[in-house]
């Protein structure tokens, strides 16, 4: 066997398990990278997620009936970042859900941070001549946000305040100890 044709023998065996790669790699399903990458999939469905800390979201309109923050979740199997998803949820709702939830990193007495599980139903908003946008409605009635401001959607609001130390023994990245 030439070293060319071992070469695309290797090449082959490498583009088969790709899909296993790229599965490994990703985000727990109860995470808000899945949901969002998974979007167009899971659009209408109910999905629960591990929900570390949330976010008021500072650029949503106060004269409406609704909140909107952010949901801070974490992959519990890898212990990593899983991302922060758009939530809107009925705004008598709002107390409840702070103190359920928090809105500061917390941690067990593991390696991780304390997740509490929230389940919503996964929307989409399509604008024109932008991305669609994935959010999770928990509220009674359901919420169509494609009328909302862009703003509302900004995701600058979450993404530094992530508040989620790195390392972890091992050299793993995720949590710290």
């Amino acid at each position: 066997m030439t070293i060319k044709s071992s070469l695309k023998v290797l090449l082959a065996a490498l583009v088969g398990f790709c899909p296993l790669w790229a599965f490994a790699g990703s985000s727990g399903k109860n995470t808000a990278a899945y949901v969002k990458a998974m979007g167009d999939q899971l659009e209408g469905e109910k999905v629960s997620l591990d929900v570390a800390f949330i976010r008021i979201n500072r650029h949503a309109p106060d004269d409406v009936p609704y909140v909107f923050f952010w949901a801070a979740t974490v992959d519990d199997d890898e212990m990593a970042k899983g991302g922060a998803i758009l939530v809107v949820a009925d705004k008598d709702d709002k107390d409840s859900l702070i103190r359920r939830f928090g809105t500061n990193l917390e941690r067990d007495r593991g390696d991780g941070p304390e997740t509490k599980s929230m389940r919503g139903t996964v929307r989409l908003v399509g604008r024109e001549n932008g991305p669609k946008r994935v959010y999770l409605d928990i509220t009674d009635d359901g919420v169509d946000l494609s009328d909302a401001p862009d703003r509302v959607f900004d995701e600058g609001d979450i993404s530094g305040e992530m508040g989620m130390p790195p390392g972890r023994r091992g050299g793993r990245p995720g949590f710290g100890d």
